[in-house]
């Protein structure tokens, strides 16, 4: 089980390929560990939207991603919260990268791409270089999933340049891990983690990697082990790295009893 801020949720760690495993809850609980998208100080139902490239929130109990500054003027990073099953992390901060280290320095839209309690997802679009002008775009999904405590992340160039990248803000220690990377010091408790299954370069004393991608697109995660779990749990980094590989489709139902 994982507490998250609404409540504890089960969560299957290891699916058995000859079993279809499943889960119920009454329908008042249906929302518990929901994900959710928040614009304007509510939580969104569906996809209508008014475009906010800095007003909007993706979170699901366990973990919580902003832009910076949330609710001012996009700049570009991300800050990530991870829940303790009491009280949310202190922010840990993101920035995109192309073009091997620049930075996006602002998101022009942001658009609801899907929006259940299983699975949301949120896109950044920039519309174009800025040095120089050109018509290329930048284009970032977040995806997450109920239980989740990470963000699964497609970022996609519309230009020639295919080197990208994902780091923290500010220069943090770190250690490799299965296809990533993870803090050596935890922050509020917690252990980020940082991964893709492309072919990267990782940097370990800034916290970084980037890939060189001849298609234009980077696909990678963040998230944390929450309370510096151990791999032995089913929640440490390595085991996020094989959640995240092991995406499994699933049905949801209303039955009548």
């Amino acid at each position: 089980s994982r507490d998250a801020e609404d409540g504890t949720m089960g969560i299957f760690l290891d699916i058995d390929p000859t079993e279809d495993p499943s889960w119920s809850v009454s329908p008042a609980s249906y929302y518990g560990g929901a994900v959710k998208v928040i614009t304007q100080g509510r939580v969104r139902a569906g996809q209508d939207v008014r475009n906010g490239p800095a007003d909007w929130s993706l979170e699901n109990g366990l973990i919580r991603i902003r832009p910076v500054p949330y609710q001012g003027t996009s700049t570009g990073e991300l800050d990530m919260y991870l829940y303790s099953g009491s009280v949310w992390s202190t922010a840990i901060r993101w920035k995109i990268m192309w073009s091997g280290s620049t930075k996006i320095p602002k998101w022009h839209y942001m658009t609801i791409v899907r929006n259940d309690p299983e699975m949301s997802i949120v896109r950044l679009v920039r519309d174009a270089e800025t040095a120089p002008p050109s018509a290329h775009r930048h284009t970032l999904d977040l995806v997450l999933r109920r239980g989740a405590p990470f963000v699964a992340a497609y970022y996609q160039y519309s230009g020639g340049i295919a080197t990208h990248g994902v780091a923290r803000d500010s220069a943090d220690t770190c250690t490799t891990q299965t296809w990533g990377l993870k803090n050596d010091a935890t922050i509020s408790g917690h252990r980020w983690v940082l991964g893709t299954p492309q072919a990267h370069t990782q940097n370990t004393t800034t916290g970084q990697i980037t890939a060189s991608v001849s298609s234009r697109y980077f696909k990678f995660w963040i998230g944390g082990a929450i309370n510096d779990a151990a791999d032995a749990t089913g929640d440490g980094p390595a085991d996020l790295a094989k959640q995240y590989a092991g995406w499994v489709s699933e049905t949801v139902r209303a039955v009548r009893r």
